[in-house]
């Protein structure tokens, strides 16, 4: 026991383990900076709402919209309505007068007026940030983010596009996807500089990329951030103050700086105190508050708080999010005060689940650790170390870090040529007429043009080789597996059942074999798909509850050697068809799988149907990684092609329980797969 208590506490010594704060949940922002398509009496309110003037602003939209008799105006006041209910944390009111303004433009006749997408575009971005402040939903706001782009046409709004790049990049800096959430905090930059923004206006923007910077725990780049918005901070309102100085504290948390965390923390309970619009972020600063008093040894105050936002986070405000967080900081008090049987029965709780989430999984790993040192449970502790250090590892990618770098390195030497160019312009007003010196400035404009377009051109292929080879690996080590669900019970059928294990394994072998092959490639033929289908049905179909009718339907003239489609999709499709519609059905009842290829319009269209149980409730245990590999392996082979191959997840219907799903992938003819 002495040989291993002393090889922990050297590996602890070794170990630069870093904290895990609870992150802030709001979005970059849902404020409407657009003005060029409202009324003076809504550019009025806008302004108002951006002062933090929201009651004043609900009254005179109370008052005002009655009497309103243009339609597009009443519903861009309910807009406004709907953001000053986000900031009043007014969810239910809120999600009801959006719910109005997509009714009205989803009744519309005919193509939408300008004005109208704009509205559109406007309310699909305050959707998208209501997702990712109240519901801790990255993935789904980025949907209503892509829809708001969507609406708006080439050229209108620069300010409002600005806003919403910058909300996607928050919500997939959130979701972990850091390269594709710095390259839309680059667009947005872009914009941003375009638009000649003062720091004020480009908050949001400044905010997204410090947090980012905080993820990557480059500190240094974050202190002209800092400086920048304490330089503005009289003009800020209350929730941008909230912003700013949650993201100042958790830079300090991260940075280990637990004092300069607390002073953020506590200056900005003083900014909320008294807001009662404001108590949700009050409250939400208070966790974060007491977790870093538990950093700092101030075990009693931490209860303290702990108490208090448990209740307003179970019974006033529900978020399972926030309360299952503080039910980990309860756990570190318990540790610190040494009620180690409150820890015994809190990690012995079944009906606590084992968090998913990066940051809350880091959290608990490192409670535990903690925990386990302290009563001498070496081994248990070192496991818990090593899984904190691999989460740790993978979620701060040296490469995502070496990208970053390019980002910054290039935006420096943009803003380099920018700054050359700025000072040309100016010799040339205050030069004569000189020809000599006339033709010189032109040939230096050339030869700085000719620089920046090479330049840039390089970068941009630079970035994207780096963002494919990420990718590639990501998605290589999601689809190079099999549930080892599947693998076990095939062995243990195997097993059993003596008379067909040579047949189960010699399939179960074949199965792998062929997915070792498929993974390493993005492309496979429709044959070779169909083939490892086949088996993976077989074996499966022979642990399922009930008995599995799979077919498979090839139109005529169409010859699967012949047709290529992205590896393993199908497969994927299938394996969801198991994993949650089949589960949901009783024992006994036939399960529908078929597998449709046509030709209409000389495109292959591949269908993946199968039914499920009406009353079934969504899976808890979901988390989209099939199709976000789908989705991946799409945008890898679209890019740079004319047709792009699309994929649609329907309901599907035809069948006895008239409950399930379809999935719809299409080839466009002449797809070229060997472009890659």
């Amino acid at each position: 026991m002495k040989r291993i208590k002393s090889i922990f506490n050297a590996l602890m010594r070794l170990s630069a383990i870093s904290p895990v704060m609870l992150l802030s949940l709001l979005p970059a922002g849902c404020r409407d900076v657009s003005n060029s398509d409202l009324t003076p009496l809504e550019r009025t309110l806008s302004d108002s709402i951006l002062k933090g003037r929201y009651v004043w602003a609900l009254a005179t939209i109370e008052r005002e919209r009655p009497l309103t008799v243009d339609s597009d105006s009443y519903y861009n006041q309910t807009l406004l309505k709907a953001i000053t209910e986000f900031y009043l944390s007014r969810t239910d009111s809120m999600y009801t007068d959006l719910a109005a303004v997509h009714r009205y433009l989803g009744n519309l006749p005919g193509p939408l007026t300008s004005r109208q997408r704009h509205l559109a575009a406007r309310a699909h971005m305050v959707r998208g940030a209501s997702y990712m402040q109240y519901d801790y939903l990255p993935d789904t706001a980025l949907i209503s983010y892509g829809r708001a782009l969507d609406y708006l046409a080439p050229g209108q709004d620069p300010a409002l596009r600005q806003q919403i790049l910058t909300n996607t990049a928050d919500a997939l800096k959130i979701s972990g996807q850091l390269d594709r959430s710095l390259d839309y905090f680059e667009r947005a930059r872009h914009l941003s500089d375009s638009l000649g923004d003062t720091p004020w206006e480009r908050l949001s923007l400044s905010l997204g990329m410090a947090a980012a910077y905080t993820e990557l725990r480059d500190f240094e780049s974050q202190e002209p951030i800092w400086q920048e918005i304490e330089s503005i901070w009289d003009e800020l309102p209350v929730h941008d103050r909230f912003s700013y100085l949650t993201a100042l504290s958790n830079s300090c948390y991260f940075n280990g700086d637990y004092k300069g965390s607390e002073r953020a923390l506590t200056r900005l309970d003083s900014v909320l105190a008294g807001d009662k619009a404001m108590e949700w972020e009050r409250n939400f600063n208070r966790v974060n508050l007491a977790d870093v008093y538990l950093r700092l040894g101030a075990t009693d105050t931490a209860r303290i708080l702990l108490d208090h936002t448990l209740h307003y986070f179970n019974d006033i405000q529900p978020n399972p999010y926030v309360s299952h967080y503080i039910g980990t900081l309860y756990t570190r008090y318990n540790v610190q005060t040494g009620a180690y049987a409150k820890v015994e029965s809190q990690l012995a709780d079944t009906s606590r689940d084992i968090p998913t989430r990066p940051e809350q999984r880091l959290a608990d790993l490192e409670m535990r650790q903690d925990y386990y040192a302290h009563t001498g449970q070496w081994h248990k502790a070192y496991i818990a170390q090593s899984q904190y250090r691999a989460l740790d590892d993978s979620l701060r990618n040296q490469r995502v870090q070496m990208y970053n770098r390019t980002l910054r390195q290039r935006y420096e030497r943009d803003a380099e040529i920018k700054s050359l160019r700025n000072d040309l312009h100016e010799r040339q007003q205050k030069l004569t007429l000189n020809t000599i010196l006339t033709i010189s400035a032109i040939i230096v404009v050339v030869l700085l043009g000719v620089v920046l377009v090479m330049s840039r051109r390089l970068s941009r292929e630079r970035e994207r080789g780096m963002r494919r080879k990420l990718l590639e690996q990501r998605m290589q080590s999601a689809r190079n597996r099999l549930s080892p669900h599947f693998i076990y019970n095939i062995l243990n059928h195997a097993l059993v059942n003596d008379a067909t294990s040579t047949y189960r394994l010699r399939r179960l072998v074949r199965l792998l074999r062929r997915q070792q092959l498929m993974a390493d490639e993005l492309v496979t033929t429709l044959a070779d798909e169909l083939t490892f289908i086949d088996d993976y049905v077989t074996l499966q179909s022979e642990s399922s509850r009930g008995e599995v009718k799979y077919t498979t339907t090839i139109a005529e003239g169409i010859n699967p050697v012949d047709v290529h489609l992205p590896s393993m999709t199908l497969q994927l499709c299938v394996e969801n068809a198991f994993k949650h519609g089949f589960a949901s059905l009783p024992n006994g009842v036939e399960r529908l799988l078929l597998i449709k290829v046509k030709a209409p319009r000389d495109d292959i269209v591949i269908e993946v149907c199968n039914n499920m149980n009406p009353d079934a409730a969504p899976s808890n245990d979901s988390t989209r990684t099939g199709l976000r590999i789908i989705m991946t392996t799409l945008q890898i082979l679209n890019e740079h092609q004319s047709n792009h191959i699309t994929y649609n997840l329907e309901q599907w219907t035809e069948n006895p329980q008239h409950a399930g799903y379809m999935a719809r992938l299409t080839i466009p003819q002449n797809f070229k797969f060997d472009y890659l």
